[in-house]
């Protein structure tokens, strides 16, 4: 990995460039390589609105991104099954409700679930199926 050069030492390089020194003088004076200059130069220019992403370059930025928001909403996930796990430890499971038939009825029945959601939530429903 090339080490990390000072933001003030870059500003200072891309100022020589835009004096009108050559990339290969500016390189030689402060001893850092041609391809790191060009490399601040596009970032510089991007980054001032001068030029516009390459399409690799804008779908990379959209995929990092994207696993961020993914890293984001799985430890958001994680928080919400231990909070759950530690309501289930204090609060009492309810009792099933008189219209929810247990499993065994269900099934002599050719009964299937269908879960709707509705303004209240996620509701089970029953409903028959032909065999």
């Amino acid at each position: 990995m090339p080490k990390p050069y000072p933001p003030e030492f870059r500003r200072r390089a891309l100022d020589l460039l835009e004096s009108g020194r050559s990339v290969r003088e500016v390189a030689a004076s402060l001893g850092i390589a041609e391809s790191c200059l060009h490399r601040w130069r596009r970032r510089d220019l991007i980054d001032r609105g001068l030029k516009s992403l390459s399409p690799t370059q804008a779908e990379s930025v959209a995929l990092a991104q994207a696993r961020a928001r993914i890293a984001e909403l799985e430890n958001q996930v994680k928080i919400w099954r231990k909070a759950a796990a530690a309501v289930e430890q204090v609060v009492p499971q309810k009792s099933a409700s008189p219209w929810w038939p247990s499993w065994p009825f269900a099934s002599a029945c050719g009964l299937t679930w269908v879960f709707v959601v509705g303004d209240t939530g996620i509701e089970p429903v029953a409903s028959t199926v032909s065999r």
